[in-house]
């Protein structure tokens, strides 16, 4: 998993109004395949401009409480050992505490995260670590005061993203890619009140 010999990439994507920092090659290449092949994945469906849609992704939830967003309830269940293990290295690197983790499946570059906050009031916002695992995806950030103010970040295979009271004030998007391109899971660690 935490490849102790290699060497961290950390930069700052905005330090204003919360925090977003990224870790590059925090876990080794080929993690993807071993953690995916241990969830049960689901396809969710919610409620966008007023009409039910299936989320162009796959989900898993694990934790110890309900997580509920956009009109989709996740109903808690045990950590699989796997993604157990990686949230234990998570935590020891950002020195705080998960009790959930929500898991996104992006099939392919039409599967995508739309403009959102993570802002239920069941989420501790203070901080979210965000693990990216398979092919490398753009992430976009985008203030709320001025939509203008966006920072784009690619998140490779093995980079942790950790947004520390950033939910207020920035969006953040995965967006649709055009051309063909392989799997990607996304980890987000999470505490739930």
């Amino acid at each position: 998993m935490l490849q102790e010999k290699r060497i961290l990439k950390k930069s700052t994507i905005f330090d204003r109004d919360g925090r977003a920092t990224l870790m590059e090659n925090f876990l080794e290449p080929g993690t993807l395949d071993h953690v995916r092949k241990t969830i049960d994945w689901k396809q969710y469906s919610g409620r966008l401009f007023g009409k039910t849609v299936l989320y162009p992704r796959l989900n898993a939830y694990y934790g110890d409480r309900p997580y509920e967003y956009s009109g989709t309830r996740h109903e808690p269940e045990p950590f699989p050992k796997a993604v157990f293990d990686i949230k234990t290295e998570v935590e020891k690197y950002a020195d705080f505490s998960f009790n959930a983790a929500l898991l996104n499946y992006y099939r392919d570059g039409q599967d995508y995260l739309g403009w959102h906050s993570d802002s239920e009031k069941s989420l501790d916002t203070t901080l979210i670590a965000s693990l990216s695992l398979g092919t490398s995806r753009v992430f976009k950030f985008r203030y709320k005061k001025d939509k203008s103010i966006i920072h784009s970040i690619t998140l490779h295979d093995g980079s942790l993203l950790l947004m520390e009271n950033c939910q207020e004030h920035w969006h953040h998007q995965v967006p649709k890619r055009s051309k063909s391109i392989g799997g990607r899971l996304n980890i987000t660690f999470r505490r739930m009140l």
